[in-house]
């Protein structure tokens, strides 16, 4: 069903904050031949762009190619463009060079929980020890998350490069555990399930 756009980004909210940490990761924004202007919002879960799409209005088309599905949630016209654009730095072919908007402290771990839904995994290792990773191809993005969640787990870690850009990652139960619950406290409906807190018992949550 076709939805207009809500308006949801003219205002920073935890709401707006966690869908735009999605869009960061997953999103894109883009100007056709005709300076027509949209935002894409992919995924392989159908559950989180309806949830998404509740809020900020759109349409989802379904896409297949051999054996792959995905989402795509797409918001057409001027005004949720200008809006991500102002109020939440995002611009097109943004990947190498997203830097985070200014986030009052309270919105800062909603986005971060949009970006790892997005961007993010977590997992435990042949000994059964949980481990966190976030990737970007920005490094000033992933500096932020980084020192933003280091800070919440009190350790240190370390950023690596792999052909798909940079990464970090936290490991260990009590550490990953305590960037699981700044992640996910007050969430409300807006987190991806298979990556809930909940869920961090599973072997493998991506």
């Amino acid at each position: 069903m076709k939805r207009p756009y809500s308006g949801i980004f003219a205002t920073q909210t935890p709401v707006s904050a966690y869908i735009a940490g999605l869009i960061a990761a997953d999103g894109c924004l883009s100007i056709n031949k005709r300076n027509y202007k949209y935002v894409r919002l992919s995924s392989i879960d159908l559950d989180l762009l309806e949830c998404v799409q509740k809020y900020t209005g759109g349409s989802i088309y379904t896409y297949r190619k051999e054996h792959h599905h995905w989402f795509v949630l797409q918001l057409n016209g001027k005004d949720c463009f200008d809006d991500l654009f102002k109020r939440w730095n995002m611009t097109p072919r943004k990947s190498l060079t997203y830097e985070p908007p200014e986030l009052r402290e309270s919105l800062v771990s909603h986005f971060i929980r949009g970006y790892f839904d997005g961007d993010g995994s977590i997992h435990r290792d042949t000994k059964g020890n949980l481990r966190f990773s976030i990737f970007s191809g920005s490094r000033i993005l992933l500096e932020f998350l980084y020192t933003t969640l280091c800070d919440v787990c009190n350790s240190k870690s370390s950023m690596y490069t792999n052909k798909s850009g940079l990464y970090f990652k936290i490991s260990g139960n009590k550490k990953v555990k305590k960037v699981l619950s700044y992640l996910y406290r007050n969430c409300g409906d807006c987190f991806l399930v298979r990556k809930d807190i909940t869920k961090a018992s599973e072997n493998s949550l991506r």
